[in-house]
């Protein structure tokens, strides 16, 4: 069996901007990891080597139980690597395909990706990258971030990055998946591609109003309609599609998505208050399997 230094190779998963991802189990430490070896462009540049690693290091401070941990950086066999914890389950986008969640299944998550943002926030992490594919919900029903404090380096984070710049160039993006990626961007992120918790905010309304929903509030005919539905467009009214959401949740996805970033909620903490004020009444009347 194929192994790098410590670790048994059990699956190759993929590859992308950051490098190659494998499953693998960690023969020192005794479990499953998503480990991902980074790519030489990026391990043998010192410059960005060194960038990578600061930023990996503030990434593995991070410890919650929404968001998937960083568990290890280091040299194996000569290679740099991430040791990610591996997650078991679907990403959003898979669960979803256009159906929404329960009621209460969705604010439960909403709550959980909001409390695991925030604790991203305390720790001057931003994530950048909120969406259907880096949000996974595992066999116990319990969301999982993944990536987070790394979107500089990961295929979704570069490829905001350049539907921006090429936005701003007044071009139709020509990124793979803009159209997907584009409604999830705040509109301080399509103008300048820049991103703060604020920007984190944004995305986390627009994933909360598509798991009540199954549709993006924003999404458009192209990339560039879509910008345009962020920038212009007021986020619809979700009490009104289903009798199952309260009215105050209208509220909150507005405050959520505000055009302006000092207009939204000042933390995923507050946002994450009001959600959790919601989802205890819809619980208990609508999904006895969360009481």
């Amino acid at each position: 069996m194929e192994t790098l230094g410590r670790y048994t190779i059990l699956e190759h998963l993929g590859a992308g901007a950051l490098g190659e991802l494998l499953r693998a189990r960690d023969t020192r430490g005794g479990r499953t990891v998503a480990l991902r070896v980074v790519a030489p462009p990026i391990a043998d540049d010192r410059a960005r080597r060194e960038a990578l690693l600061s930023d990996a290091s503030k990434a593995r401070a991070l410890s919650h139980p929404h968001v998937a941990a960083l568990f290890d950086v280091g040299e194996e066999d000569g290679r740099l690597c991430l040791a990610h914890e591996y997650v078991v389950g679907r990403s959003l986008r898979e669960c979803l395909c256009g159906v929404p969640l329960s009621a209460a299944r969705a604010l439960e998550c909403g709550v959980q990706l909001a409390d695991g943002v925030a604790e991203g926030h305390r720790l001057d992490l931003v994530h950048a990258s909120l969406g259907p594919s880096t949000v996974f919900i595992n066999e116990r029903d319990k969301t999982k971030i993944v990536d987070f404090g790394l979107s500089d380096w990961t295929t979704e984070g570069l490829r905001r990055q350049a539907i921006a710049g090429e936005l701003a160039g007044g071009d139709e993006p020509s990124v793979a998946a803009a159209g997907q990626l584009v409604c999830y961007m705040s509109p301080e992120q399509i103008l300048t591609g820049r991103a703060d918790c604020r920007s984190d905010v944004f995305s986390l309304g627009v994933l909360v109003f598509e798991m009540v929903t199954g549709r993006s509030p924003f999404s458009g005919a192209s990339a560039a309609e879509g910008a345009l539905n962020v920038l212009r467009l007021e986020t619809p009214s979700v009490s009104r599609l289903s009798p199952a959401l309260p009215a105050r949740l209208d509220e909150v996805l507005a405050r959520a998505t505000e055009k302006s970033p000092g207009a939204r909620y000042a933390s995923a903490a507050a946002m994450a208050a009001d959600l959790r004020a919601l989802s205890g009444p819809i619980l208990q009347a609508f999904s006895p399997r969360f009481r």
